[in-house]
Order: structure tokens, then C-alpha cells, then sequence
């Protein structure tokens, strides 16, 4: 993981996506975010950032969570860069739930 990219990932999250989502797996608009690079694959994570619209006219996966959500995702108009940075900062996320719920555990 790379913290720089992660820290950009954070700061696109905080003006684009947190409006809809959470870190934690609780459902705002869209799904949370807490476990998704653990049950999703990048390129799955990468194209549903860039490619929202395509993947929602196409793809099985994210057909079912627009059922579930009940609200398409806007186009954010990111560059494949930028959802590069997102997708570190889930990473990132992902690996602080693990480490919290851990501590949680041996307490």
C-alpha cells in the first residue's frame, strides 16, 4: 500500500464520495465502504469509480447493488489516477477495520 496515494485517495473520498458512502459497512446512500477490497477485485473497484455508467448497464455484480442501494451512482469524472488514490485509500481503510476489530477481539 502506498500511504501517499492513500492520503490523495482520502482527500478525493472527503469532497466526492463521502456524501454517499462510509468508511464503515453501514449503507448511507450507497454501500460502505468497511471489507470492499476484500470482496471485490481492483479492477472491479477501478472500473465501477471511472466506468459507473457501463458497469451498471453490464456488469451482474453492480446491476445487484443498484437493487439493493436503490440509487444509481453519479459519474464522478475521475481519472484513472485519481480512483488509483480511492482505491489505496479503501486499502488503507480495509486494513484499520481489520486491525480495530482485531484489538477488539484480544481485549
Amino acid at each position: 500500500m502506498s500511504p501517499n496515494l492513500a492520503n490523495q485517495g482520502k482527500l478525493i473520498f472527503t469532497s466526492n464520495c463521502i456524501n454517499c458512502h462510509k468508511l464503515t459497512d453501514q449503507r448511507l446512500v450507497g454501500p460502505g465502504w468497511a471489507g470492499i477490497t476484500n470482496n471485490r477485485r481492483p479492477e472491479w473497484i477501478l472500473n465501477m469509480i471511472i466506468n459507473t455508467d457501463e458497469m451498471l448497464a453490464h456488469d451482474e455484480e453492480a446491476i445487484l447493488q443498484l437493487e439493493d442501494c436503490l440509487t444509481r451512482m453519479p459519474s464522478q469524472d475521475l481519472t484513472l489516477a485519481e480512483a488509483r488514490a480511492i482505491l489505496e485509500f479503501m486499502r488503507k481503510n480495509d486494513m484499520q477495520q481489520v486491525k480495530q476489530k482485531d484489538g477488539a477481539v484480544h481485549k
